[in-house]
């Protein structure tokens, strides 16, 4: 184990509540104030679950691996934050805010640490290229389902007008008209 890991895990719960901040600072201002202040898990799941994947994002990369657990956490926190009115920058970064809260805690203790924070921060960085490739997939996914329902949504009104028949009787089978 690397001086750095002893570190962070001696400073797990401050690093954590710094991370959190962050992330949650980057919610508009009245989102901030509740996400901060309810505590009750029912009444602000967004609240819990990013203190819960936060947590095993951050235990994951401790342990060098940045294995299925920490992937897992990074899909769950995108997921929630795909649906949300977000940049895809902003959806994203989360992961990288890890870095600025480490550099925060370390301050002047960091340049003794250089090699270390190098390989930490490459862990990082490819956690949030994982969490890019995930915001694209579930983008995608909401985007097909949309399109699905507005499919449906037309179908079902050409139904109750009437005008299935008629369309289906223009219609020469290959996406046109007979003229």
């Amino acid at each position: 184990m690397t001086a750095l890991s002893v570190w962070l895990k001696e400073r797990r719960a401050s690093l954590l509540d710094r991370w959190l901040d962050l992330v949650i600072a980057s919610y508009p201002a009245e989102s901030a104030a509740f996400l901060r202040g309810e505590k009750d898990r029912f009444r602000n799941p967004i609240g819990a679950t990013l203190a819960r994947e936060l947590a095993v994002l951050f235990d994951g990369l401790l342990d060098g691996s940045a294995g299925d657990e920490a992937r897992q956490a990074v899909a769950a926190l995108v997921r929630m934050r795909a649906v949300q009115q977000l940049t895809p920058a902003a959806a994203v970064a989360f992961v990288p805010l890890l870095k600025r809260a480490i550099s925060d805690e370390l301050g002047a203790e960091g340049s003794g640490r250089a090699g270390e924070l190098l390989s930490l921060y490459a862990r990082i960085d490819e956690l949030t290229l994982k969490a890019v490739d995930e915001l694209v997939e579930c983008r995608e996914q909401v985007f097909r389902l949309r399109a699905r329902e507005a499919r449906s949504e037309v179908y079902s009104l050409l139904r109750r007008a009437g005008m299935l028949e008629a369309v289906a009787a223009e219609d020469d089978g290959k996406g046109g008209r007979e003229e």
